[in-house]
């Protein structure tokens, strides 16, 4: 059994992106996975199936369960699986089924997703409340999308209407796990589009949005990057953009997003192995 502990959706930044481990070469049972993964205390582990003739799959583990898709853990799949053939581009499956194309652009790592079905879940104010601890409803943003969306991993989009807002939120984790598990959705995605970027970095045509994942069911509390709620969010909006997310645990990653159709959307970052430090 190999593993490489790599941060995914880096920056320029010393211990940023968020981890995942990256096991080759390992024949072990589901329950066995699971409990390395729980074992490890990362954010995700992916473990890589390569069966002779067929492309990888790969399989989802987070502290306390398996999931569905994990797009950081397979941007860090993409660099082994480079590493390993030398390709510029690959094919590979989840374990849900979906197929993923892989590219790797020479500065970046690059997924192709799609958008997927959601489930049907009404939202109301109340509840958005209850989930974040909010009771003003004037910080919710109505100009953008509140809904559920999905890539392969649904969750539930809250946009905000300051920086400070998202920052001061201290979210409600028993009940956004519970709420979660109810409705077959992996979390909150919530946002703003106010960033720490300076204005005169920015691209003229890309949107770009400051974020925080809430995904409790999965052992973690909260993520330093998303990248299904990215491109999720991409799909929403018909639109590429970038975003900043992980501050707060002081793991600062970018993601940016390459929005084509609602069945091509280009996810990528940069992957970086993980130092002493992190």
């Amino acid at each position: 059994m190999n593993v490489q502990i790599l941060n995914c959706f880096a920056t320029s930044q010393a211990n940023s992106g968020n981890p995942a481990a990256i096991v080759t070469d390992c024949t072990w049972s589901k329950a066995e996975k699971q409990a390395y993964a729980t074992q490890s205390r990362l954010p995700a582990t992916v473990f890589i199936t390569q069966a002779k003739d067929k492309i990888p799959v790969l399989e989802y583990f987070y502290l306390s369960c398996e999931m569905p898709m994990c797009l950081h853990g397979t941007l860090g799949a993409a660099k082994v699986l480079f590493s390993d053939t030398g390709a510029k581009q690959l094919e590979c499956a989840t374990a849900s089924g979906l197929t993923l194309t892989l590219l790797n652009t020479g500065k970046t790592l690059q997924v192709k997703v799609s958008q997927q079905p959601v489930p049907d879940v009404i939202v109301s104010d109340d509840i958005i409340f209850h989930l974040l601890n909010l009771n003003d409803s004037s910080q919710i943003d109505r100009s953008l999308p509140l809904i559920i969306a999905s890539v392969g991993s649904a969750k539930l989009f809250i946009p905000l209407n300051s920086l400070s807002a998202l920052m001061a939120l201290k979210p409600n984790t028993e009940a956004i796990r519970e709420w979660s598990i109810a409705n077959k959705v992996q979390g909150l995605y919530v946002y703003t589009r106010e960033v720490y970027r300076d204005a005169k970095l920015q691209g003229n045509n890309i949107a770009y949005f400051h974020a925080r994942a809430f995904n409790p069911q999965g052992g973690h509390p909260e993520d330093a990057a998303t990248g299904v709620a990215a491109s999720a969010l991409a799909a929403c909006l018909k639109s590429s953009l970038i975003i900043e997310q992980g501050y707060i645990m002081q793991r600062p990653s970018e993601i940016t997003v390459t929005y084509k159709s609602a069945n091509e959307i280009w996810v990528g970052g940069k992957v970086k192995e993980r130092s002493f430090t992190d």
